[in-house]
């Protein structure tokens, strides 16, 4: 059973080889956009062997402000796929997909 066998067959409650395994890790800085994060991500699957590739980066939401009252959620706005985060982080899932089965 390769990766992907192994985690659609326990999705589907399906008997399993193992049990599906995933760790994540936050990269030193400079490894969070770009082709140096791809690189960093791919090798940490490699080393670590496991079934799923948590996509661990510093592209993190924009601070729109402390939410201390009900009216203080009027100040969150919807995040957009146009967003700078977003992008980055489209990118950076595009660049793993393109290198990995």
């Amino acid at each position: 059973m390769n990766c992907k066998q192994r985690v659609v067959a326990a999705i589907r409650r399906e008997a399993v080889d193992g049990i599906p395994s995933c760790f994540s890790y936050h990269f030193r800085p400079g490894l969070g956009s770009g082709e140096p994060a791809a690189q960093a991500h791919l090798e940490f699957f490699e080393r670590t062997d496991t079934d799923i590739l948590k996509i661990m980066n510093e592209n993190l939401v924009p601070n729109m402000g402390q939410i201390r009252t009900a009216d203080d959620w009027k100040c969150i706005r919807t995040p957009s796929l146009k967003d700078d985060f977003m992008l980055r982080q489209i990118e950076l899932v595009e660049r793993i997909l393109e290198r990995w089965d």
